[in-house]
């Protein structure tokens, strides 16, 4: 009997291993073959997504564009509109006034104008005859004239200028009476910040990305509005390249498109659009390599799960199918190790579901696994904290509706779109109750017998992402800006002085100008490098004991002089204790709220000092009589990089780092520090600050 088994047992050890052989030829073969139906699709799918996700940015930004036009015809035909000037010129017109009362009259209301508009550098005023009547700002060439004659009856956008190595955008409105009859002409000329702003915008375009303005001229396409990867600022670039060429055929038929080109050896993806009420048209390019290098991460991540699924399920059949041909050799002597080897599967099931559990709810996105209806099936303890027991209105699935402020409509529910394609779809939400972005991703859920069952859905915070980056570019754009104001000034200066011969007198001048302007870039990058050195705790304070009467006097002092316009005074008690302090650093303090107050009183008025002891603090505040502060900014107004956005109000710039080196100074010395303000009446600041023990 025993000869009998043992003589079977190597034809059935073969048949064993041909089985589990083959199980794993099969399972290779499942592997390549689902990659290729699931991958291949998906690849080709994800491409089209990210050229139509550039097609759109360039479609929004050429609509960007065609507002900021808008808005400079709009504020042209407010300047032409002005009635008074307007009834001057048609009285110099009829003979009534001269030309010089007319200047007179007019210079005053155009100037006005000038300033209210912050993006206006420029306006001139013509006669009928074409000749000047008032020149304001940055003058425009007395050869463009001729090019302006305008007989439409409304506001027209001129080709782009180059004055002084600087483009302009220049818009001539006719001044006409009621009747129709001419009066003159306003030229206006605005700068292009506003559209510079727009093109060198990087959100959407990586790192790579680069967007630009072109129009055909008759030398040919060109590009008067260079991008922002390029080495330097080439305006009115003629276009030579066959590719650019077709987007311009394109553009010339008020058509949007896609194409691809090389570029210094690396493949590029264009997105044009034209510019509605122009010919103009904007180009906004990708290297292809980035563009599409999420998709070439996502699938191969998605190989590896595939492949890792195989291995794990050709290791499960191995160790299935193993038992089972062994069973086949002695049957009755394996029937009880069966059993218990079934309860030690059992036993180990349990655990990997304890364990499946554990790790699930561990996950730190929002999890949940739905059936086809939309009905949740199980969710983690993230999902859950989201999770909403409204139930679909119209009775058919959606489950957007599983977590709670993320609804969408349901012919834009990635679930539903899930369902239709059979395919892992993707989307971003924005929940307008707690101010989150979140990234939805939809996955299919399967039986064995391939069909759809449900799918499972992710939503992934990615808001912190969202506001770095969005603190990023205000950053960027913020100290870029306040940066380039004293460099710009210095260079001319210097390089007036090296291509020109200037007496000791008026050297003197620009030096001392260059001096002043580099001492305020040197101001700004030391507050930048002061405020990074206190947040990273990398400065040392040398405390002693500072007298407040002594700290005042000396701020009041200095800024007496800074400024004839204000009147400084200092109420504090020649009694008051010492503080615990760093007297470099609370003189700092005491400069940076001194300098606000008289900036943002630009009329004048008085600036008052007080301090004032209560219990084991001093109180110091720093009262103006200036613009004040909207409610809305007092809570943000210490914050880095945070500016008021009030341009009808004409704030002084600045990159917001003053008021936020108050705030860590003020704290590592233990201390505090708020504002109170009423808008147009004035602000105070406040900060306390401990006295010395005795």
């Amino acid at each position: 009997m025993n000869q009998q088994a043992s003589s079977s047992r190597p034809p059935l050890e073969k048949l064993r291993r041909k089985i589990l052989l083959t199980s794993l030829a099969y399972s290779l073969a499942a592997f390549v073959l689902l990659t290729l139906v699931s991958v291949l699709p998906l690849f080709t799918l994800l491409r089209d997504y990210e050229q139509e996700h550039l097609r759109l940015a360039a479609r929004t930004r050429a609509q960007s564009v065609e507002e900021v036009l808008d808005r400079m015809r709009d504020i042209s035909l407010q300047i032409t509109s002005r009635s008074a000037i307007r009834q001057a010129l048609a009285d110099y017109t009829a003979g009534q006034l001269s030309a010089e009362e007319l200047a007179e009259f007019t210079a005053p209301k155009l100037q006005d104008a000038l300033q209210q508009a912050t993006e206006v550098v420029g306006i001139t005023r013509l006669d009928r005859t074409g000749l000047p009547v008032v020149r304001l700002g940055t003058p425009i060439p007395d050869q463009i004239w001729p090019t302006t004659v305008n007989d439409r009856q409304g506001p027209r956008l001129a080709a782009p200028l180059i004055i002084d190595n600087n483009l302009y955008l220049l818009v001539d409105t006719p001044i006409t009476t009621a009747a129709g009859e001419r009066l003159g002409t306003d030229l206006v000329l605005f700068t292009v910040f506003k559209l510079q702003r727009i093109l060198w915008d990087d959100t959407g375009l990586g790192t790579s990305g680069d967007c630009r303005l072109g129009r055909l001229t008759k030398a040919g396409p060109t590009f008067f509005f260079p991008g922002r990867t390029g080495e330097e600022e080439i305006y009115n670039e003629l276009v030579t390249q066959p590719s650019l060429l077709r987007a311009f055929e394109g553009l010339q038929q008020r058509k949007s498109g896609l194409l691809r080109f090389s570029e210094q050896g690396k493949t590029r993806i264009l997105a044009y659009a034209p510019v509605a009420g122009t010919d103009w048209g904007l180009l906004a390019s990708m290297e292809q390599q980035e563009l599409f290098g999420r998709i070439n991460r996502q699938l191969g991540l998605l190989g590896a799960v595939l492949l890792g699924l195989t291995f794990s399920g050709v290791a499960g059949m191995f160790f299935l199918l193993r038992p089972l041909t062994s069973e086949a050799v002695e049957h009755s002597q394996r029937l009880q190790l069966e059993v218990e080897e079934r309860r030690r599967i059992e036993q180990s099931l349990r655990h990997s579901e304890q364990e499946w559990q554990q790790t699930f709810d561990a996950i730190t996105d929002a999890v949940a696994i739905l059936d086809n209806r939309g009905e949740v099936v199980r969710s983690n303890r993230s999902a859950q904290t989201l999770t909403t027991a409204t139930p679909p209105q119209h009775g058919g699935p959606c489950s957007c509706k599983v977590f709670g402020g993320l609804q969408r409509a349901e012919n834009n529910c990635p679930f539903n779109r899930m369902l239709l394609s059979g395919q892992p779809e993707f989307g971003e939400v924005f929940e307008p109750e707690s101010q989150r972005y979140f990234q939805i991703s939809v996955y299919p859920l399967r039986s064995e017998q391939g069909q759809l069952r449900g799918g499972v859905h992710v939503a992934q915070d990615i808001t912190e992402e969202r506001q770095l980056q969005r603190l990023k570019d205000e950053m960027l754009s913020a100290v870029s800006h306040e940066m380039r104001t004293p460099l710009t000034a210095m260079l001319g200066f210097v390089e007036f002085m090296l291509e020109n011969e200037v007496s000791a007198e008026e050297r003197k001048d620009y030096l001392q100008t260059v001096h002043k302007e580099t001492e305020r870039l040197n101001d700004l990058i030391s507050n930048f490098l002061d405020l990074q050195r206190l947040q990273a705790q990398l400065e040392s304070y040398h405390l002693e004991a500072v007298s407040v009467p002594e700290m005042l006097q000396e701020a009041g002092h200095l800024f007496t002089l800074a400024s004839r316009a204000h009147q400084i005074r200092v109420e504090c008690p020649n009694d008051l204790s010492a503080v615990q302090g760093d007297p470099k650093r609370l003189q700092q303090v005491l400069n940076n709220l001194l300098s606000n107050a008289i900036k943002y009183s630009p009329k004048g008025g008085e600036v008052v000092l007080r301090a004032s002891q209560e219990g084991s603090v001093v109180t110091v505040s720093v009262e103006d009589q200036g613009m004040g502060i909207p409610p809305q900014a007092l809570g943000r107004i210490f914050e880095r990089f945070y500016r008021v956005d009030d341009s009808d109000r004409r704030i002084p710039g600045g990159i917001g780092l003053g008021l936020a080196l108050v705030r860590e100074v003020i704290k590592a010395h233990g201390g505090q520090v708020w504002v109170e303000s009423t808008l147009g009446k004035g602000s105070t600041f406040f900060f306390t600050l401990p006295i010395v023990d005795k």
